[in-house]
C-alpha cells in the first residue's frame, strides 16, 4: 500500500485549508518538530497572503496619512508579523472551520495595524512638536551669538 500525504486542501475552494494549517502548526510545536513547524508556517504564510493582500495594501496605504511614511512599507513585513503572532498564539485558536480560522487571522492583523497606526501616529506628533520648537531654539541661538559678537 502507498502512504498518502495529508493535503490541507480545502475540497470546496480549492485553496489551502488555514485551520488544518494552524492545526499542524500547534502540533509542530507540541513535538518540537522544526520542519513541519516551518512547512506548516510557510503554508499559512502561502494563505495569508492570498487571503489578506487587499486588505494589507489598504491598510499599509492608510499609514502614509499626512505625507509621513510609515515604518512597515510592504506587504512581506505585515504578513511576517502575523505569522510571528500566529506562532505564538496558535494554541489559543479554539476555531474548528476555516472561516472562523480566517476571523481570527484578520483580528490579529487588524490589532496589528492598529498598533502600527498608534506608534505612527505618536511619532508623527513627537516630530511636529519637534519641529515647531526648532525656530524658536535657533532665534535664541542667533541672539545669543548677537550678543557675544557686541
Amino acid at each position: 500500500m502507498s502512504e498518502r500525504k495529508e493535503t490541507n486542501v480545502d475540497a470546496a475552494t480549492g485553496s489551502p485549508s488555514v485551520c488544518a494549517a494552524l492545526a499542524r502548526i500547534v502540533e509542530a510545536k507540541r513535538t518540537g518538530d522544526a520542519d513541519a513547524l516551518n512547512d506548516a508556517l510557510a503554508e499559512l504564510g502561502r494563505s495569508a497572503e492570498t487571503l489578506f493582500r487587499g486588505r494589507i495594501a489598504r491598510t499599509l496605504g492608510e499609514f502614509a496619512d499626512g505625507g509621513y511614511l510609515t515604518l512597515v512599507e510592504d506587504a512581506s513585513d505585515a504578513l511576517n508579523e502575523l505569522l510571528w503572532v500566529v506562532y505564538q498564539k496558535a494554541e489559543t485558536f479554539r476555531g474548528t472551520t476555516d472561516a472562523e480560522a480566517e476571523s481570527w487571522l484578520r483580528t490579529i492583523l487588524d490589532r496589528r495595524a492598529l498598533d502600527k497606526r498608534r506608534t505612527f501616529v505618536r511619532r508623527a506628533a513627537k516630530w511636529r512638536v519637534a519641529l515647531r520648537a526648532i525656530p524658536k531654539r535657533l532665534r535664541g541661538l542667533l541672539e545669543t551669538e548677537a550678543r557675544n559678537d557686541d
